[in-house]
């Protein structure tokens, strides 16, 4: 029979009254009679064979199962109100392996009102997504039976109240309230934050930029509270056109378990450089009381192409994670609106920490190359992070790379091919119940028939090979849109 990821949690997103919900779902009610809506209905089948569906090399399993995903994407737009909506249930049915029926659910939601004519503005985002309960043991996706995969919930409301203060300066203040839960492990948790800014405008003809900021958060969990806060001075100035310089300051006084002092002192600095509205760069380092914490950005565009890097050093925790990270996008690689594939929401990566960890170090890199011509589409990702958990000395390494090539063969018929491989790493064997360095290569290739203007049929063939295991793995899928 099949059987129903676990909804119900310890504190569910809406068992606790907010009025943050209160206050977002009130601003958003004024707006919905003038928006424009679309709303794509999407559905795709998918029978797939898979010759170790749970990737062991001892009594390797094969299995025949079956991938039903209906979904849809509702968009909004008008005046002071936009919504992206993206829902899509993945049923999962197998042949032998009956014990792993399932239903997951994938979801990303976003929302911004403007309550009030350019003073108060109420954002809301949730989401639910697969991740890997332990991703030092991340093997395959979750369509393999290592019972590896949990269902991650999560929710953000975010009022924001904005006033000039004269010609040269604003004032901000924002109120966000978050939810984290785990359907299988982890720690359930609420966030509590405000966030008080007052800073030049964005308009101001000067040269100079400035803000102070002062912010403040406590974290719920079932076991215990954590406590953030920080007050900051910016300076900038802009020495020509295309460069600018920032100096930062501040001080933090945090309350969370850890073996070395929560609080201290903070300084920045960074240089920026704009040569043309299409390239950026940004680079910045500073010292906080854990630590040195340099980072850089660069991103640049041309009409057929788009490089972007990103790399970062700071304190963060699992649930900024799922928060802050997308089921779905809304946007190309190249700023342009999409309605996402809600198929494609089962791809897992190394992103995601420990679900139990609270707070960590985080070193991350990404990088991005897409090229989009008039009958293929080439991107390249490439991501690194080295996690350090605090109040318990463990460190662990995650990497990934991905080349996925489209072409368009014919008018109705397109071919795909690429490859990924990603390793884990962990140093201290304390945490995870498999702690040792892991690796996994993918390769995949695939046709794509268009069998009218809504239908479509695929065949695609993947092999996986990992340390102790390969799978083959073909899929006959058929997808609707309309």
């Amino acid at each position: 029979m099949l059987s129903l990821t676990r909804l119900t949690h310890r504190r569910f997103v809406f068992g606790r009254p907010s009025y943050f919900i209160f206050i977002f779902f009130a601003g958003f009610s004024i707006h919905i009679p003038a928006a424009e809506w679309t709303l794509s209905k999407q559905v795709s089948l998918d029978t797939s064979f898979s010759d170790n569906i749970n990737l062991t090399d001892t009594n390797p399993a094969s299995d025949f199962f079956t991938s039903l995903s209906p979904g849809f994407v509702l968009q909004g737009k008008g005046s002071g109100l936009t919504v992206d909506l993206a829902y899509a249930p993945r049923l999962l049915y197998y042949l032998h392996e009956t014990s792993n029926n399932r239903i997951d659910n994938n979801l990303q939601a976003n929302a911004e009102a403007e309550v009030f004519r350019e003073h108060l503005f109420v954002d809301f985002t949730s989401s639910a997504r697969q991740e890997f309960i332990d991703p030092f043991a991340a093997r395959g996706d979750v369509e393999n039976t290592t019972d590896n995969i949990q269902t991650t919930y999560s929710y953000a409301v975010s009022p924001l109240l904005r006033s000039n203060l004269g010609r040269n300066a604003e004032l901000e203040l924002r109120l966000t309230n978050t939810g984290v839960f785990y359907s299988r492990e982890g720690s359930d948790s609420y966030s509590y934050e405000a966030d008080f800014q007052i800073r030049s405008r964005a308009d101001n003809p000067g040269r100079t930029l400035w803000s102070t900021q002062a912010r403040k958060e406590r974290v719920e969990y079932d076991s215990g509270d954590d406590d953030f806060s920080n007050f900051s001075i910016l300076v900038g100035y802009e020495l020509t056109r295309h460069w600018t310089i920032e100096l930062s300051g501040g001080y933090e006084d945090n309350n969370y378990a850890a073996s070395q002092e929560t609080s201290g002192s903070q300084w920045g600095a960074f240089l920026s450089w704009v040569p043309t509205s299409r390239t950026s760069f940004r680079l910045g380092i500073g010292k906080h009381y854990y630590g040195t914490t340099p980072s850089f950005e660069f991103s640049h565009q041309s009409k057929r192409s788009r490089w972007t890097a990103i790399y970062s050093r700071e304190l963060t925790t699992s649930r900024s994670d799922v928060v802050n990270n997308p089921v779905f996008q809304f946007e190309d690689p190249f700023g342009e609106p999409l309605t996402p594939n809600t198929a494609d929401a089962g791809r897992l990566g190394v992103d995601n920490a420990l679900p139990n960890a609270r707070v960590y170090l985080s070193d991350r890199l990404s990088g991005q190359y897409v090229l989009e011509t008039r009958r293929s589409s080439l991107s390249l990702n490439v991501d690194y992070v080295q996690r350090e958990y605090e109040g318990d000395a463990n460190e662990e390494t995650a990497v990934q790379a991905a080349l996925d090539f489209q072409h368009r063969l014919t008018a109705k018929t397109s071919g795909n091919a690429g490859v990924s491989w990603r390793q884990t790493d962990q140093d201290i064997t304390n945490v995870s119940e498999n702690a040792n360095r892991d690796e996994e290569i993918t390769v995949f290739t695939g046709l794509s028939r268009s069998l009218s203007e809504r239908i479509n049929v695929d065949l695609n063939y993947q092999f996986r090979n990992g340390r102790d295991y390969t799978e083959n793995r073909v899929t006959l899928g058929l997808s609707s849109r309309w």
